[in-house]
C-alpha cells in the first residue's frame, strides 16, 4: 500500500509516534496460531500494474512493526470467533516514518507474513480513511 505524503508536515522532523491500524476481522486461526504478520518499508518502485508474487518490490526490516494477530470470525464453514473480537490491530512504524521524515523514498508498506512459507497467515482488513 502507497499512500501519497507530498507536503506531509513530518519532513525533517522527529518522529515520536506513528501506527498502521488496519481493522482485523477474519482470520485462519486465532492468537497466536495465526503467526506473525509484519509490516515493512518498501525500497524499490513499484505499479498495481505489473506487481506479480514473482516481482515483488524489495522492502527493508529496519523500522518493521510486528504483530501476531488472530482475531476476529475465523474463516471456516460453519464460522467460529476468536475469543478477542474484531479489532484495529496497531503496527508500530516509528521506524519506517522515520526513514521518510529523513528523505528516504515513500515506495509504500507492505503487510504480509514474517516467515513467508512458515506456515499459512491470512487476516482480511478494511481501509477508513480520515482521522482515528
Amino acid at each position: 500500500m502507497r499512500y501519497d505524503l507530498i507536503g506531509a508536515p513530518f519532513y525533517g522532523l522527529d518522529i515520536i509516534n506513528a501506527a498502521l491500524r488496519p481493522w482485523n476481522y477474519i482470520t485462519h486461526a486465532c492468537g497466536a496460531e495465526v503467526g506473525d504478520i509484519v509490516v515493512r518499508r518498501i525500497t524499490s518502485d513499484w505499479t498495481m500494474s505489473s506487481l506479480r508474487w514473482n516481482n515483488q518490490p524489495s522492502v527493508t526490516t529496519s523500522g518493521q512493526g510486528t504483530k501476531g494477530s488472530g482475531v476476529g470470525r475465523v474463516n471456516t464453514s460453519p464460522p467460529r470467533y476468536c475469543s478477542d473480537p474484531a479489532q484495529e490491530v496497531y503496527y508500530s512504524i516509528e521506524g519506517i516514518v522515520q526513514a521518510w521524515a529523513n528523505g528516504d523514498p515513500n515506495y509504500g508498506l507492505r503487510v504480509g507474513a514474517l516467515n513467508e512459507g512458515a506456515r499459512l497467515t491470512t487476516a482480511n482488513t478494511s481501509q477508513r480513511n480520515g482521522p482515528g
